[in-house]
C-alpha cells in the first residue's frame, strides 16, 4: 500500500480564495484544514481528499457525492457546505462552516452519560436536522456521537450540528444505475457500534436505518454504553443483527432515564425497519410528547418552538412491503442463543454470519486462565522489542531500557488482533486465547549462579526466548540471595511479575507486583519508576480479568508517575497510554482509545523508530480502533504496516505476524474481499499450527474463522471440516458448556443441516 503522504498545506491558497491557516485533523480519506476566505475574511473548514485516493474513480465519485448530499441541505442543525472544487493537482475539496465546539463522543467519554433533559434536547435537534436531510432524499448512514457536534450558538449551549455526510446515500433520482453501483461495491460502510441490522448485512437502506443508528446513539448517551459491543467489530455487527439490547438498568443501574424515554429508544432499535418509527419527524414528535409529560425534563424554548411548529415529513421514498420484508430475519433470535445463518449478502432472508472474536491484548475478556488468542503470549516475536525499565532507568533517554530488562513488555506484545467483522481485537465474539504450550518444550528449566546483574541478564534472556520456566527459576534463585538491597529486590520482583504474567500465572504476578509496591511504600528513597512498572503490570492484569475499576485506578496512577518522573514525551508514558487505550477500547470508548493510542504511537515511533516491533504493536491496536469506527481503509493501512514490520524485524514464522494476518483476514472478510481473507487466514493457521500444534485454542479459533468464511460463501463442504476441528478442540480444552464451544457447536450443526446431514447435526447438538 502506498504510504500516506500529505503535502503541508499551511500558508497555501486553495481554489484561488482560501488561505490555509492550520491543519485540524484527518479522516479516512481526507484531511481537514482551517482556512480563511481571502476577500471576505470568513473562517472556514476545508476537507481535501488524500492524494493516494484521487486516482480512484469510485473514491472521486464518493467525494463528489458527499458534496452533492451536503450542499443540498440547508438547516440550522446541519453543518453547511457551500463550495466544492479541485486543486491544480486534481485533488477535490469541500468548503464548509468552521465550528468551534466539541462533539457528543468527547462529552460522553468525559462524563459517561447525560441526564434525560440535556440528552432529549440534543436528540430533538438531531431529529430536526435529519428529518430535513431525509426530506431531500439524503440518508446519513454514519450517525454516531462523533458526528454530532455541540456548539454554542446565539447564547445557546448544546446547539447541534450534524456533520460528515461522507458516506451519505442520495436516494436515486436520475442515473439510478450509477448510484446503485457506487453504494453496492461490496464494501461495508458505517461504524459497527451504530450500524443498523440491514446495514451490517449489506442490504439496501432507507431512512429507517438512520433511525436505528440514532437509537444506538441515544442508548449510549443515556446509559454510558453502546447497546451492543463485541470483543471486535465483527462480533458487534453480529449482535446488531441477532441480539436484543439490555434494559437500561441492566447496562447501568445508575441511569436515571425514565422508562418512557427508554421505550422510545427501544422502538428505534427494533430489528425490523417496519417496527421502528417510520420518519425522523415521528421520532421527534415522540420526544416532544415525552418532554411535555415528564416532570423535570425541560426542552430549550427554541427547540420546543421549532418542534411544535414543524410538520411531519413523509419519507421521500416509501419502500414497498416487499422491500420492508427483505430487511427481516427469518426468526427473531433469542439473545445469545441463536447462531447466525450463513448466507450471501444477496440472500434477503438470511442474517450475515459473523466470524469469531480474534482479540488480542487490547480488549480482554473476563477472567480466564487461558491466554488470549491471536496474541503471542510469548514467543520469538517479542525478542527484538525493548520493554519498560524495571529499575535504574531514571536517567535513561527516551526509548532506552535498563540492561536487565531488555524484554519486550507484555503490554506491548499483546497486540490487538482485531479482526473485522469477525470479531475483534478486540476480537469479535470474544477475544480468543493462546494456550501456553511452552512448558512442554522446557521440561528442564536452565539455572545459573551469577552476580545480581548477570543473573538479571540471564533471566531477561530466558524471558525474551519465551522460556518462562527457566526465567522464573533464575529470578527465584536471585531472590534467595541474602545480599539484596530493597532496591534490587524490587527490580527482581518486577521482572518476576512480568514473567508470571506472560505465563498467565496472574495470582503470582499480582503478588510480585504488590510486593514491589510495599517495598517502595516503606522505602526512605522510593523508586517511582519501579512503582509505575508494577502499577502498569497490575493494570494490565486487571484489564485482562475484566476488573475495569481496578485497572483504571492502577493505570491512571502509573500514568501520573510516568508523567512526573519521565515526562509525557517519554516511552514509559507512551506504554501506559497504550494500555489505557486498550482499556478504553474494551469499554467501547472509541474516542478515548484513539486519543491514548495516537499519543502512544507518536512517542514510540520517535523513540524506537517507525519500523520497530513496538511500533507495530501500537499500529495493530490503533487499527482496531479505526475498524470499530468504520474507517476500514485506515485500519487496513495500519495492519499492513504492522505486518510489514513484523515480517521483516521478527523471526520467520513468529506468532505476532500470524496475529496480524488473522486481523487482516477478518478485516477483509468484513469488506467481503474473500480471496484475500482466505489467503491470510490460511497463512496464520499454518504459523499457529507449527507453533502450538493442532490441539490448541488459537488454532481452533483460526479454524472457526475459515469455516465461517467458507460458510458465508455457501462453500459448505469446505466449511465442515474446519467447524468440526474447531468444535472438537474447544470441547476438549474449554469444555462442552463454554460459550465459545456452544457457539461453534451451533454453527457446525447448522452447516451439517445445509449439507443434508441431519442425523449428524442432531448428534452434534446433543453433544455426542
Amino acid at each position: 500500500m502506498t504510504p500516506l503522504i500529505q503535502e503541508d498545506m499551511v500558508g497555501k491558497i486553495i481554489g484561488d480564495k482560501y488561505e490555509v491557516l492550520e491543519t485540524i485533523g484527518g479522516g479516512g480519506m481526507g484531511m481537514i484544514y482551517k482556512a480563511k476566505h481571502i476577500l471576505m475574511k470568513r473562517i472556514v473548514a476545508i476537507k481535501m481528499m488524500h492524494p493516494q485516493y484521487v486516482s480512484s474513480a469510485s473514491n472521486l465519485k464518493r467525494f463528489q457525492q458527499e458534496a452533492q448530499a451536503a450542499s443540498a441541505l440547508s438547516h440550522p442543525n446541519i453543518l453547511a457546505v457551500f463550495d466544492f472544487g479541485l486543486t491544480p493537482a486534481g485533488a477535490p475539496f469541500l468548503v464548509m462552516d468552521f465550528l468551534e465546539g466539541t462533539n457528543l463522543a468527547e462529552v460522553l467519554d468525559e462524563v459517561g452519560l447525560l441526564p434525560a433533559s440535556r440528552a432529549t434536547n440534543i436528540f430533538a435537534q438531531a431529529c430536526a436536522g435529519l428529518a430535513h436531510a431525509h426530506s431531500k432524499g439524503v440518508i446519513h448512514r454514519d450517525l454516531k456521537p462523533g458526528n454530532i457536534m455541540l456548539v454554542e450558538f446565539d447564547q445557546r449551549k448544546d446547539f447541534v450540528k450534524i456533520v460528515d455526510f461522507g458516506i451519505a446515500k442520495v436516494l436515486p433520482s436520475g442515473d439510478e444505475s450509477e448510484a446503485a453501483h457506487l453504494t453496492q461495491t461490496g464494501e461495508v460502510f458505517g461504524s459497527p457500534l451504530y450500524m443498523s441490522p440491514e446495514q451490517c448485512r449489506g442490504r439496501n437502506l432507507d431512512i429507517r436505518s438512520d433511525i436505528y443508528s440514532l437509537g444506538c446513539v441515544m442508548y449510549r448517551t443515556l446509559t454510558g454504553s453502546s447497546p451492543f459491543f463485541g470483543q471486535d467489530p465483527m462480533e458487534c455487527m453480529y449482535k446488531q443483527v441477532n441480539e436484543a439490547p439490555n434494559k437500561f438498568f441492566e447496562t447501568n443501574p445508575d441511569t436515571k432515564a425514565p422508562e418512557a424515554l427508554e421505550a422510545i429508544v427501544f422502538k428505534c432499535l427494533a430489528k425490523e425497519p417496519a417496527d421502528r418509527y417510520q420518519t425522523m419527524s415521528e421520532l421527534k414528535e415522540a420526544l416532544l410528547e415525552f418532554a411535555i409529560n415528564t416532570p423535570g425534563v425541560v426542552l430549550d424554548p427554541e427547540v420546543m418552538g421549532s418542534l411544535q411548529s414543524s410538520t411531519a415529513l413523509t419519507p421521500l421514498v416509501k419502500p414497498p412491503p416487499a422491500s420492508i420484508e427483505n430487511t427481516r430475519e427469518i426468526t427473531k433470535p433469542q439473545k445469545q442463543t441463536k447462531p447466525p445463518v450463513n448466507a450471501e449478502p444477496t440472500d434477503a432472508n438470511a442474517p450475515t454470519a459473523a466470524l469469531p472474536s480474534t482479540t488480542a491484548r487490547a480488549a480482554v475478556p473476563a477472567a480466564s486462565s487461558t491466554p488470549p488468542a491471536g496474541v503471542a503470549a510469548s514467543g520469538a516475536a517479542g525478542a527484538d522489542a525493548v520493554g519498560r525499565s524495571g529499575a535504574g532507568a531514571s536517567t535513561a533517554a527516551p526509548g532506552a531500557a535498563h540492561p536487565h530488562t531488555q524484554h519486550q513488555p507484555p503490554w506491548m506484545r499483546w497486540t490487538p488482533v482485531g479482526g473485522a467483522i469477525i470479531v475483534v481485537v478486540i476480537g469479535l465474539g470474544v477475544a480468543f486465547f493462546i494456550a501456553n504450550n511452552r512448558n512442554q518444550q522446557q521440561a528442564q528449566p536452565a539455572t545459573h549462579t551469577a552476580s545480581f546483574d548477570s543473573s538479571m541478564d540471564l533471566a531477561s534472556g530466558f524471558y525474551n526466548k519465551a522460556d518462562y520456566a527457566s526465567a522464573e527459576n533464575q529470578i527465584n534463585d536471585t531472590l534467595k540471595r541474602t545480599d539484596l538491597t530493597d532496591e534490587r529486590k524490587a527490580e527482581a520482583l518486577n521482572l518476576l511479575g512480568d514473567i508470571e504474567r506472560e505465563a498467565f500465572q496472574f495470582d503470582g504476578a499480582i503478588k510480585s507486583y504488590q510486593q514491589v509496591l510495599d517495598i517502595e511504600k516503606n522505602s526512605k528513597s522510593p523508586k517511582e519508576n519501579f512503582r509505575a512498572h508494577a502499577l502498569n503490570g497490575l493494570g494490565h492484569i486487571y484489564t485482562k480479568k475484566g476488573d475495569v475499576a481496578k485497572a483504571k485506578e492502577a493505570l491512571n496512577e502509573a500514568l501520573r508517575i510516568d508523567k512526573d518522573f519521565s515526562g509525557d514525551d517519554h516511552i514509559e508514558f507512551a506504554r501506559t497510554s497504550f494500555e489505557l487505550g486498550n482499556l478504553a477500547l474494551k469499554e467501547g470508548k472509541i474516542a478515548e482509545a484513539k486519543k491514548h493510542l495516537l499519543a502512544a504511537k507518536q512517542i514510540i515511533e520517535n523513540a524506537k523508530g517507525p519500523n520497530d516491533p513496538e511500533t507495530a504493536s501500537v499500529c495493530n491496536a490503533l487499527a482496531q480502533v479505526y475498524q470499530y469506527d468504520g474507517k476500514y481503509k485506515e485500519a487496513e493501512a495500519l495492519y499492513l504496516k504492522a505486518l510489514q514490520i513484523r515480517s521483516t524485524k521478527l523471526t520467520a514464522g513468529n506468532v505476532e505476524t500470524a496475529d496480524t494476518l488473522l486481523c487482516l483476514g477478518t478485516l477483509n472478510f468484513v469488506m467481503r474481499k474473500y480471496g484475500a481473507a482466505e489467503s491470510q487466514l490460511l497463512q496464520s493457521l499454518s504459523i499457529y499450527q507449527k507453533k502450538f500444534g493442532d490441539k490448541n485454542e488459537t488454532v481452533a479459533e483460526n479454524n472457526f474463522c475459515l469455516a465461517v468464511l467458507y460458510d458465508q460463501q455457501k462453500k459448505y463442504a469446505q466449511s465442515e471440516p474446519y467447524y468440526k476441528s474447531a468444535y472438537e478442540i474447544q470441547k476438549q480444552i474449554l469444555g462442552p458448556t463454554n460459550a465459545k464451544t456452544l457457539r461453534t457447536q451451533k454453527y457446525y450443526a447448522n452447516v451439517l443441516t445445509k449439507l443434508h446431514k441431519t442425523d449428524q447435526a442432531q448428534k452434534v447438538l446433543s453433544g455426542l
